[in-house]
């Protein structure tokens, strides 16, 4: 079986480029409007540089390549976790159980954990296309503070979703997991039941 394309007479092939290059960046700028937008310091979510942007922030970086290659350049997406700023399948909340002989309180506890989650997600901890594990996580929670609370869980708030659907999550290799859970996403329970747990 032999297959013949013929380009049209309109169109031009450029026989030097041999390798495309796609680079996703992921800039400083942007990660740092975003983490205060998560914080409430600004109001309006911001906007990721554009493709002719960065080729013009990075000029340098792209005139270095080989003759040969042809460098595409693409800003990273951010994907939301747990909060009222993700979409809505990948709101959650963090169910926790206080341990008995726990010696902080319930607000300084969830307190704490919320400082877990936002550490675990930093920046320098993840890269693109970083797959994520609920039960890592929970177990850095349990590490990090271990007589304080003697269960914690993830639960999924959409309402077709339930316990054990966000176990794991993947995002496309252009995107990077960023929590923006916040304290009202963290609830102290006296135990874990099929209501608490939303199993189906």
């Amino acid at each position: 079986f032999m297959w013949q394309h013929f380009t049209p007479s309109d169109h031009l092939i450029d026989p030097s480029v041999s390798n495309i290059i796609d680079v996703y960046v992921l800039t400083r700028g942007y990660y740092s409007l975003m983490q205060k937008f998560l914080k409430g310091i600004i109001d309006q979510e911001p906007a990721a540089p554009t493709s002719l942007e960065l080729r013009n922030t990075y000029r340098g970086m792209i005139e270095s390549k080989m003759i040969s290659d042809s460098v595409i350049m693409h800003s990273g997406k951010i994907k939301l976790l747990f909060g009222s700023h993700s979409i809505p399948e990948l709101r959650a909340k963090f169910r926790v159980v206080r341990s008995p002989s726990a010696k902080l309180t319930g607000d300084q506890i969830r307190s704490r954990i919320l400082y877990i989650i936002n550490d675990y997600f930093s920046i320098d901890n993840w890269s693109f296309g970083q797959s994520f594990y609920a039960t890592e996580l929970c177990a850095v929670i349990h590490q990090t503070i271990p007589t304080e609370i003697s269960s914690v869980v993830l639960v999924p708030e959409f309402p077709t979703n339930y316990f054990g659907d966000m176990f794991y999550l993947r995002c496309a290799t252009d995107e990077i997991f960023v929590s923006c859970a916040k304290l009202e996403n963290i609830e102290l329970v006296t135990g874990l039941d099929r209501l608490t747990l939303k199993q189906r």
